[in-house]
């Protein structure tokens, strides 16, 4: 396969996999599917450069700024369009592999002919990078291989996430809410704090949330009798 092509593959199963959690997005949420949708677009934008520029969060939000005026900041990425960006980095990192000069059969990257009129010391500094570049390379491949165990590429006809058990989808509908303004609790880059909302006695997470997550974990049930109020 050709690099151009390769690439161009690369790219469009980064896109069918963005589609497929675009679909997975709440109804009624469309600011959320919109900061999505957009996020995606930056993510294309910026690997499909020559060299593939990696989509960090932190490049994400600086442009988003400046293109759309609103747009996630960099820990809501983070917290909420994280498996957005797994997808694209994921893209980037082919890209690079895609992208890089391939070896000569001989191990070699320069050619040969290229390095006669050099006197022997700068030729032995070259060779020296190449045996470094080799070695990188392998470093790069093995790290390849556990993104791509992680973040497993889309397959046809399957969905990239499975259909979220019942407890997840509590999980997921609370730290939605948590989005709301004038909610009881708010997100910054520490974690979740009580907003002076808040009050003593108020419930913050819903009994059927706490199940969920105490389930989902694996945890006894806190010592909590339901009976008593």
């Amino acid at each position: 396969m050709k690099v151009r092509g390769r690439e161009k593959d690369i790219v469009a199963r980064a896109e069918a996999a963005s589609e497929q959690l675009l679909e997975l997005e709440p109804p009624g949420k469309s600011q959320r599917k919109a900061n999505a949708e957009r996020i995606v677009a930056l993510c294309r934008e910026f690997v499909q450069q020559r060299p593939s520029r990696q989509p960090t969060s932190a490049a994400l939000a600086e442009l988003g700024r400046i293109r759309y005026g609103r747009f996630p900041a960099e820990q809501t990425m983070l917290n909420y369009y994280r498996q957005f960006l797994a997808i694209w980095r994921k893209a980037h990192l082919e890209l690079v592999s895609a992208q890089a000069p391939r070896p000569r059969s001989d191990g070699s990257i320069l050619d040969p002919d290229s390095l006669r009129r050099l006197d022997a010391g700068t030729k032995a500094q070259i060779d020296q990078l190449q045996i470094i570049l080799r070695e990188q390379k392998r470093e790069n491949d093995r790290l390849r291989t556990i993104i791509g165990k992680t973040v497993p590429a889309p397959v046809p006809g399957k969905a990239v996430i499975e259909t979220p058990p019942a407890q997840a989808k509590l999980i997921h509908r609370w730290l939605l809410d948590l989005e709301k303004p004038n909610h009881l609790l708010s997100v910054d880059e520490a974690g979740v704090r009580v907003t002076r909302l808040g009050s003593p006695g108020r419930i913050i997470m819903d009994v059927n949330v706490l199940d969920a997550v105490v389930e989902l974990s694996g945890h006894e049930r806190l010592g909590r009798d339901r009976n008593v109020r």
